[in-house]
Order: structure tokens, then sequence, then C-alpha cells
């Protein structure tokens, strides 16, 4: 499973620059709904490894 840790400095190349489909999840610790999420999030993750890109960025 690979989920890209996203940030300024890699943006552009990973999200805009990207040439397959890219998924971002925005999160935040505290977020119940997020706490729910991130499991499903990882596991679309490996099921389109190659397929599809997955990143996520946590909200500050």
């Amino acid at each position: 499973m690979v989920v890209v840790r996203l940030s300024w400095s890699n943006w552009n190349e990973e999200v805009l620059r990207s040439q397959v489909l890219t998924l971002v999840y925005f999160w935040h610790e505290e977020c119940p709904w997020c706490r729910r999420l991130t499991p499903i999030f990882n596991k679309l993750a490996s099921e389109y490894e190659g397929r599809a890109k997955f990143a996520n960025d946590k909200c500050s």
C-alpha cells in the first residue's frame, strides 16, 4: 500500500503533474470522520495500487 504524503514542496509533482488519476485526502487527527475514513482510504490505496495514486495532506 502506497499513500503519498503531500506537502508544499511535492504538491505540483505528485498532484498537478501526475499522469494517473490522483485522489487526495485532506485530514486532521481530531476529526472523527477522518479517523473513520483513513482505514478505508488506505484499503482502497492497496486495491488500486498501480492504477491510481492515493495521497494525503494533514490539515493544520
